[in-house]
């Protein structure tokens, strides 16, 4: 159990290069309404501009791609091995494990939304074979899939507080998950019975948080 919550705690560590240093707000926030660089050409004009200096070498690119690919893969171990434990059960490390599907549900939205049908990553490097497999892109369809289904689960299992600051709670999960929702609805056409459908979940899911907010 030890080593599992150790695996856990594994899961955040990549979130430093997103908001611990100046790398996750480039990609998260130029290139938008939010923000305006004080010269045309300055510092990330690339990314405030779209200009044709941003590339995949472009260095905040690669450090905010290998942070998250790397938060999947710790999570994607962790929810390999929650009914694997020594001395514990699915049922009594849940808690544990929601936190990994909530921070994988967490990568993988802001790795579709960066690069829209990227490659999708549910398996881990300690199942056996795995090293020969190939990786293809996947539709963002089966990205917002397996989000939301984590997310529903991080819902479920996380308590509503956590003894250590900044870990994920039943809140911040919903929260996430509605927000995923009305992402999701950017890929139907507006009216469609699709895009009614998911814009009505993240309406109800905002408003069981914002309802029960001193819960």
């Amino acid at each position: 159990e030890s080593g599992y919550k150790s695996l856990i705690n594994a899961t955040y560590e990549n979130m430093y290069y997103l908001y611990g240093k100046v790398d996750g707000i480039p990609m998260m926030e130029m290139g938008t309404d939010l923000w305006k660089n004080g010269s045309r050409n300055g510092n990330y004009g690339d990314l405030t501009n779209y200009n044709t200096s941003l590339t995949t070498s472009t260095g905040v690119v690669k450090v905010v791609w290998n942070a998250l690919y790397c938060i999947v893969g710790y999570c994607n171990t962790a929810i390999y091995f929650e009914d694997k434990g020594k001395d514990f059960t699915k049922e009594s490390i849940a808690p544990a494990a929601a936190e990994a599907r909530f921070m994988r549900g967490f990568a993988n939205f802001h790795i579709v939304e960066q690069w829209g049908n990227s490659v999708l990553n549910t398996k881990t490097m300690a199942e056996p074979g795995l090293q020969t497999e190939l990786a293809f892109r996947t539709p963002e369809t089966e990205f917002y899939d397996v989000i939301i289904n984590d997310l529903k689960i991080a819902v479920r299992d996380l308590p509503i507080t956590q003894a250590d600051r900044g870990r994920a709670t039943k809140k911040a999960a919903l929260a996430m998950l509605a927000k995923a929702y009305l992402q999701r609805t950017r890929l139907y056409e507006q009216g469609s019975a699709e895009y009614k459908a998911y814009a009505d979940s993240a309406y109800q899911t905002a408003k069981e948080l914002i309802d029960n907010a001193a819960d």
